[in-house]
């Protein structure tokens, strides 16, 4: 492998380490700006439109956790956790 491809995949890494970062410390500004970029890219129309629709509900659009059940995507759904799949934790001192 060449170093272009050594370099490519670092960067990678190092910008998705970044973007995790940012998400956990930040999560409110990064929020925001997703939300605007969101905002931009519906305004431009066609397949953008299409993208920023996309990220606007990936980002939780305008829903709360006063919105109803799922609307944040905070609750456990059927689908994703099923009683069967519970595992029993006992504390131990």
């Amino acid at each position: 492998m060449t170093s272009l491809g050594h370099n490519l995949i670092l960067a990678a890494v190092i910008l998705t380490s970044v973007a995790i970062f940012i998400r956990h410390f930040f999560g409110d500004w990064s929020g925001a700006q997703v939300q605007r970029v969101a905002d931009i890219l519906i305004r431009r129309g066609g397949w953008m439109a299409a993208v920023g629709i996309r990220l606007n509900r990936q980002s939780g659009g305008q829903a709360d956790c006063s919105s109803g059940c799922n609307s944040c995507s905070g609750c456990a759904s059927e689908r994703t956790t099923k009683p069967s799949q519970l595992i029993a934790v006992e504390r131990q001192q």
